[in-house]
């Protein structure tokens, strides 16, 4: 967090030294976990959450007590884990490895209501609008403990693909970056990946009479970014907002988005 709120005081060759021993240093010695993984008969979007070859991994290192700390090197090709495609033939050089994470990545990133359902598509890209309709942010819906320790695993990958130097492909947007490194996210992020939104709050503050504002019969409930409708206040659905609540309210809209509202 120190090195992000100080990234632009410090050349990038002296920041890039610094993450290269830090990530060096979280490593172990020893050799790393294999693991025999069963893709199915289904690509990644179509399988179910159990069956994924995600939720199988986590199952192995959790039973296993692994922290994929770990690093076998074969070839020059590092490897956090060591796979084995059930029914299918090949020693894993490196190859089966990278197979096994560009999966996962299409697991996380997939709107399939039997899949992980970890992350769901930005509002752009449920729209077909503006930028960055490529990117996907967390699911505020999934929050049992099941879901929790998910979210810790997709953390753990993380982690284990930097120090393999095989990064998982993540689309996730500066909104989601930001929070990761401790970066402080504005109305700007939001705007990014939901356009419609920004433009709705920019003409909100844009109305400059009560009348003009009561045409607009708003009330004190909201879309979040993930489109499910919330109350910022008890029964806000059928309470207006009041000419004197206009920028409490945007405030609130614009909080809400941030994840400081209680859902996002």
């Amino acid at each position: 967090h120190m090195l992000a709120r100080s990234k632009g005081l410090i050349f990038p060759h002296i920041k890039s030294e610094l993450f290269n021993k830090t990530v060096s240093k979280s490593a172990e010695a020893g050799e790393a976990p294999h693991v025999t993984l069963n893709r199915g008969t289904h690509t990644a979007d179509r399988r179910r959450k159990e069956r994924t070859l995600f939720m199988q991994l986590m199952q192995h290192v959790d039973k296993n007590c692994c922290k994929l700390i770990k690093l076998t090197d074969k070839s020059g090709n590092k490897m956090s884990w060591v796979v084995s495609f059930e029914g299918e033939g090949g020693s894993d050089y490196g190859g089966l490895y990278r197979d096994s994470i560009r999966e996962m990545s299409a697991e996380l990133q997939c709107e399939s209501t039997q899949g992980l359902q970890l992350f769901l598509p930005c509002p752009n890209q449920r729209f077909a609008a503006g930028s960055n309709q490529d990117k996907w942010l967390p699911n505020p819906s999934s929050r049992s403990e099941q879901h929790l320790n998910m979210y810790r695993f997709v953390g753990k990958l993380m982690g284990a693909c930097v120090r393999a130097n095989a990064p998982i492909e993540l689309d996730f947007p500066g909104l989601v970056w930001k929070r990761i490194v401790g970066e402080e996210c504005t109305f700007a992020d939001i705007a990014a990946v939901d356009e419609a939104f920004g433009k709705d709050v920019e003409q909100l503050r844009g109305i400059s009479s009560q009348d003009e504002w009561e045409q607009k019969g708003r009330t004190w409930r909201v879309r979040s970014l993930s489109g499910r409708m919330i109350d910022l206040v008890p029964g806000g659905r059928k309470v207006a907002v009041a000419w004197e609540e206009r920028d409490a309210y945007m405030h609130d809209m614009v909080r809400l988005r941030l994840g400081g509202g209680g859902g996002a």
